[in-house]
């Protein structure tokens, strides 16, 4: 009995905490990853449209969810171009790819027609339905290629509205190198349960199965085109369990059908919810980093959030985002480790979890600057190799200005002469000043290992 009081105890306890965040910190109204401190100005009331937005239609833990709301500027009409693209922060294009009307559950797979939903945001701030035949059509061979996956409790509209500042904020951190964006969403919204430890535990599950129709995308994307995959706390189970198939790996049993296309994968994990020791050999995601050139954690050790993960279910390890790999962990992992590297965001991040809070940060976009743009394999905007965008004054005009900033000052005359030197002569002048139709790009901000 007196052996037996301390276990009971702790059962006590954690039937405590799981009552109190399923009352108190579960989020009542879902609606995405919102806070009063992410303001929405982008889009206007007079912009959004009547049009039903996608919502999942497969296993969700046997609870329909309702429609969700229509995304912004919404068209049924297919873009009148849709190849040869590249958007920039002023100009944005990119894609967004749902699996939210596809099946969630392996033993639904049956009834998976194969079919994902894809939209295209042009310049004209609309996103067009259109199909994979013109995402497949639109990319361009040899231009990298990023792969954004969001996170639990996102709505659709929160994802249009999100995708949109997040490819403002990959564009700025390098606006002189050419970038295919795609976001992958999945049906992460609402509560099904009622029991948060209960509702993050299934969530999980169907990110990891979601691997299967992010595989199915990456068929889609050309070859040559290098790749970087980011997801933001469960958004990287999703990008983990694609790697971990296209590594020969097996999600819930099941191995991806076929063969995935040979590309060269970079990831990036924001506030991973995954355990620390996932990435070990023949764990869960034991196949995953071999696959991969690099896995950059973005490591925040006072992550509020994710201090609660071992409580989702029973024998949790720490999450990777807070504790980074342990010991043991590249003790087993070897050479494999050196892969791994940890970019610590406590000094920016805080408390914060939110995706807002990383695509917000210009630090952190220059951090992981290189990991995006593959600048050793990539070409500068204006070459033939595919039509840039019309209008490139403004584009370049910052990096100008940089140049100028940076530029050695003009040497001082020597205190004999009497006659000092005009700054205007093209000789003596040492700043270095280009031209207009000079396309020197300066190079991205090396990989930071700390940004304290």
């Amino acid at each position: 009995m007196i052996r037996s009081f301390p276990r009971s105890f702790i059962w006590l306890a954690f039937g405590l905490a799981t009552a109190w965040l399923s009352l108190i910190a579960a989020p009542r109204p879902v609606s995405g990853q919102d806070s009063p401190r992410y303001s929405r100005s982008f889009y206007s009331p007079a912009q959004a449209t009547s049009a039903a937005a996608p919502y999942a239609t497969g296993y969700t833990g046997d609870v329909q969810p309702s429609p969700e709301p229509a995304p912004p500027s919404y068209s049924q009409a297919p873009p009148q171009q849709v190849s040869g693209v590249i958007g920039t922060a002023q100009a944005p294009h990119y894609w967004i790819v749902s699996s939210r009307c596809d099946v969630q559950h392996k033993r639904h797979m049956h009834l998976d027609d194969g079919v994902l939903d894809v939209y295209e945001r042009t310049a004209d701030g609309q996103l067009h339905y259109t199909n994979m035949g013109s995402l497949q059509a639109g990319l361009i061979p040899g231009v990298p290629v990023l792969m954004c996956v969001h996170g639990s409790f996102v709505a659709w509209e929160d994802e249009c509205y999100e995708s949109h500042l997040a490819y403002q904020w990959f564009r700025n951190s390098c606006p002189n190198l050419p970038l295919q964006v795609v976001f992958f969403t999945w049906p992460s919204n609402g509560m099904i349960t009622g029991l948060l430890p209960t509702d993050v535990a299934i969530r999980g599950k169907q990110a990891e199965f979601n691997g299967f129709h992010m595989g199915r995308l990456m068929n889609c994307i050309p070859e040559s085109c290098p790749v970087t995959l980011m997801g933001h706390s469960f958004g990287c189970r999703v990008i983990l369990s694609t790697l971990h198939l296209a590594g020969g790996g097996a999600i819930h049993g099941l191995q991806f059908p076929g063969a995935m296309t040979a590309h060269r994968y970079r990831a990036v994990l924001a506030a991973a919810a995954v355990d620390h020791h996932w990435l070990n050999p023949g764990d869960r995601y034991g196949c995953a980093l071999p696959r991969t050139e690099c896995v950059v954690n973005l490591q925040n050790r006072k992550d509020l959030a994710l201090a609660f993960y071992p409580l989702h279910r029973l024998f949790a390890g720490r999450p990777l985002a807070r504790s980074g790999l342990t010991r043991r962990d590249t003790r087993l992992l070897g050479a494999e480790s050196q892969k791994v590297i940890n970019i610590d965001v406590t000094a920016i991040e805080g408390h914060n979890h939110l995706w807002p809070g990383y695509f917000n940060s210009p630090e952190i976009g220059a951090a992981i600057a290189n990991v995006i743009y593959w600048p050793e394999v990539n070409q500068p905007m204006g070459t033939p190799t595919y039509s840039a965008p019309t209008s490139t004054s403004a584009a370049s005009a910052p990096v100008r200005q940089r140049t100028q900033r940076v530029a050695p000052r003009p040497t001082a005359p020597p205190v004999e002469e009497e006659t000092p030197v005009p700054v205007e002569s093209p000789i003596e002048n040492p700043v270095y000043v280009p031209a207009e139709d000079d396309d020197t790009v300066p190079a991205p901000p090396l990989l930071a290992p700390s940004l304290q």
